[in-house]
């Protein structure tokens, strides 16, 4: 879908997300970056009326980057025992700070599975794919 499907002024990005785009290590490939911008246009688009120039910011790129929302200040799960023979393994150490993870950002927005995934940095569908793969749906 293009920017007039969705009823899109003309997009711009402002000199400070570029900056922080620039910055950025880009762990990914090029799908990564498009959809950073796609995400981000639709962040800012939401708040301009429809046919307005929409303009993204630093603010509309994603909790990955300097500028955006700080995201939920999360501490890290207790681990029940060292991961050593008799302990618990890695497998399951990760899962359990997984967990803890979703279950604190869910609580800091009072359950909105949307706002979570984004303070995880995370697209909605695989944050409910996740939880219900650890049990938590």
């Amino acid at each position: 879908m293009n920017r007039r499907q969705l009823g899109l002024g003309p997009v711009r990005v402002d000199a400070g997300a570029v900056a922080e785009l620039k910055k950025y290590a880009w762990p990914g490939n090029v799908r990564e970056f498009e959809n950073v911008l796609s995400r981000a246009t639709l962040r800012a688009a939401s708040a301009v009326a429809r046919g307005e120039p929409v303009v993204v910011t630093t603010s509309h790129l994603g909790v990955d980057f300097a500028g955006a929302a700080e995201p939920v200040a999360l501490q890290p799960a207790p681990v029940r025992a060292a991961a050593s023979p008799g302990g618990i393994g890695l497998k399951e150490a990760t899962r359990d700070y997984q967990r803890s993870l979703i279950e604190r950002a869910l609580a800091a927005h009072g359950g909105n599975w949307s706002a979570a995934a984004r303070d995880l940095g995370m697209h909605r569908s695989n944050l409910h794919h996740l939880a219900v793969r650890l049990g938590l749906k």
